[in-house]
């Protein structure tokens, strides 16, 4: 095996490898470049949708409680923990927003009344695709949340090894070195330009 072999396969494997990330990024980049496209239609839509209300009671809240700690025991008593967000309104509620990929799960308890309202958000496939895009971080202890930020690392160091080898594979194409050479510093002058003017 030799070293030209190894690069072509390491640039071949890596792209089909991550073919879905790059082509999430890459539709949710045109989505963001071009948002005016993807504006709803108008309609007036229920933003929420319930999906289920139950009883449901924790031991009495103090104020010096913390809404995180309740919020991580109610994700794990409904078998949803993950990703959230979580605050108290101003009624008292304790207010948990579950974030999904695939949108958000609002789980209001009413420690009043002993009861837990789930809505769910109703989101259109941009929306999702470009909140898909800004996902990010290992702050969350769960392994779906480690497994997509390390692919986004994969990603990140597949796109500088593309780079590193398509520009070996490219001088060792003698007879493409001038217009190699034409298309990288194209895009050096553009970035340049773009860096300095914006």
């Amino acid at each position: 095996m030799t070293f030209d072999k190894i690069n072509r396969r390491t640039h071949l494997y890596l792209g089909l490898l991550l073919t879905p990330f790059f082509l999430l990024y890459a539709v949710s980049g045109f989505i963001l470049n071009h948002g005016e496209w993807f504006q709803g239609s108008g309609q007036q839509t229920p933003r929420w949708t319930t999906v289920f209300e139950r009883a449901y009671r924790l031991p009495p809240i103090s104020d010096d409680d913390d809404e995180d700690v309740l919020a991580e025991r109610v994700l794990r008593d409904q078998g949803l923990p993950g990703r959230y967000r979580a605050d108290f309104d101003d009624d008292g509620n304790l207010v948990i927003d579950r974030i999904k990929l695939t949108g958000r799960l609002r789980l209001t308890y009413y420690p009043k009344q002993g009861r837990l309202i789930g809505q769910q958000e109703r989101v259109a496939l941009p929306q999702l695709i470009t909140a898909a895009h800004f996902r990010s971080g290992y702050e969350y202890p769960y392994f779906l949340e480690y497994l997509w930020a390390a692919m986004i690392d994969l990603l990140v160091l597949s796109s500088l090894i593309w780079i590193a080898s398509g520009i070996y594979l490219w001088w060792k194409l003698t007879r493409f070195r001038f217009w190699g050479w034409v298309s990288l510093a194209a895009g050096m002058a553009s970035f340049v330009l773009l860096i300095r003017g914006l």
